[in-house]
């Protein structure tokens, strides 16, 4: 009669939840917007089978109880792939992110899922499960597994909430700014004038009164330099975060111009916009991140050139909430509560002197890394007005003129263009509460097939072009 074997049993249990979750892995369709949940399903099935393999190889009981933890943690992936499906993800949000993607980070995947939370991240999946490799398998066993993964895998999240509206989704610019903003802080903490300015704001911290009388109360020399080092690690991190979300923020505008600042009025005016960074995580105060958002916009002249378009006369209502919005957003910005704000809390105004001083050159990097993604409107030109035109008619904003001398626009212009129609249409006076809901839902479908389109035709057209460059 067999006896009973512990290391037998934990690895039979391994096995079945390994088998269990390579099955439900494989029980997923592959209707999905594009690709790369398919990646996904891939890179968690090679890790599966690798998992196997070191259960043969051990009779440890911890390890192999952590095999369980390792494979739970795993598991994970199905909530993903619940949602990236077409039924949960709009295709057109998944082609615009690609397109965008493919111009900042090429050869990276996508995996987009909404979240039932109210939150927009894109997070690289890549570093998560190479360390997870590194510090369960033996160190053969992860190098083959990472060796497998792509470079970058991206989990684009969204709120559920707002699947249907296209329009806000272009704050992902600001989610794909955060590895640019990364590598700027990297590089920029490497150079002297950081550590020249990190001196400078050490010495502001030590004159400031009020912390200064903090630091002058300390009980010996220790304890007076453990406080200081406190003092300035906050007004460092403070710092840090300034430059992680308002370098993001530029590159939002650079990607998406004032679709981008129209999100950021949506999403950052469901809170107080003078917020001071006093704790974790730090945000800069949203009137100071629409501030900067609205001025460089009208560097580049593109808030005072749209404020200044003609619109014919059956748009008046879309032109005269336009120009409305333009100053609401003028009058918001131009007030500076939050910096008065700011200035009550000594750290938090030490860290925005030295971020003042910081961002022209994080924004120049920004910039320099975006020549090939930046959008750049025209309305000068008719088309853009001829796009607005289109959504009135209840037509998608994608291309402009007439048959057979139609041409695809910007997709962008397209997103845009929806965003003046949906404002109109939100603000309108006339009808019930349910029929101006239902013009705005129109209004969110029209700029999601218009992206579809836009996206589609333009890779078309560049199929085309390298169709008749071959030899």
């Amino acid at each position: 009669m067999a006896s009973y074997d512990e290391t037998r049993y934990l690895r039979s249990k391994a096995h079945s939840l390994c088998q269990g979750l390579k099955l439900r892995l494989s029980e997923f369709d592959d209707d999905f917007p594009a690709g790369s949940p398919g990646e996904l399903i891939r890179i968690t099935t090679v890790f599966l089978e690798r998992i196997r393999d070191e259960v043969e190889a051990t009779s440890d009981r911890n390890i192999l109880t952590n095999f369980f933890r390792l494979i739970d943690t795993l598991a994970s992936t199905l909530d993903l792939l619940d949602n990236a499906h077409t039924a949960q993800t709009p295709r057109g949000l998944v082609q615009f992110l690609e397109e965008i993607a493919g111009n900042l980070y090429p050869r990276s995947c996508l995996l987009v899922s909404p979240s039932s939370t109210y939150n927009y991240s894109i997070i690289n999946l890549i570093p998560a499960f190479s360390k997870l490799a590194e510090d369960s398998l033996s160190a053969s066993a992860a190098a083959a597994l990472t060796s497998t993964f792509p470079k970058e895998l991206y989990v684009v999240r969204f709120p559920r909430t707002e699947r249907d509206n296209v329009l806000n989704h272009t704050v992902f610019g600001h989610e794909f700014g955060h590895p640019i903003a990364d590598d700027f802080i990297a590089d920029h903490e490497r150079q002297a004038s950081f550590a020249s300015r990190l001196g400078s704001a050490t010495q502001k911290v030590q004159a400031e009164p009020t912390l200064k009388g903090l630091l002058d109360k300390a009980a010996d020399a220790v304890e007076k330099t453990q406080l200081l080092n406190q003092f300035v690690d906050t007004v460092a991190t403070i710092h840090r975060r300034g430059l992680q979300e308002l370098v993001s923020d530029a590159v939002g505008v650079q990607l998406f111009g004032i679709s981008a600042l129209l999100s950021g009025m949506d999403i950052l005016g469901q809170t107080s916009l003078d917020s001071v960074p006093r704790r974790l995580p730090y945000y800069p105060p949203p009137r100071y991140r629409l501030r900067l958002m609205h001025q460089a916009l009208e560097a580049e002249q593109q808030l005072s050139n749209l404020a200044n378009l003609e619109f014919p006369a059956h748009l008046t209502k879309v032109q005269e909430s336009t120009r409305g919005l333009l100053t609401h957003i003028s009058h918001i910005v131009s007030e500076e509560p939050d910096k008065s704000e700011i200035g009550k809390h000594p750290i938090a105004k030490i860290a925005y002197e030295w971020l003042e001083e910081t961002l022209p050159d994080a924004f120049q990097f920004a910039t320099n890394r975006l020549k090939n993604a930046r959008y750049n409107p025209n309305f000068t030109d008719g088309g853009f007005v001829a796009l607005i035109e289109r959504l009135a008619l209840h037509v998608p904003p994608n291309e402009v003129g007439t048959w057979p001398n139609l041409r695809a626009g910007d997709w962008r212009a397209g997103l845009l263009a929806s965003w003046l129609v949906a404002i109109s249409k939100a603000v309108a006076t006339d009808g019930t509460p349910e029929s101006r809901l239902k013009e705005l839902q129109t209004v969110h479908k029209l700029a999601l097939k218009g992206v579809e389109y836009g996206v589609i035709q333009k890779q078309a057209d560049e199929h085309l072009a390298r169709q008749t460059t071959q030899p």
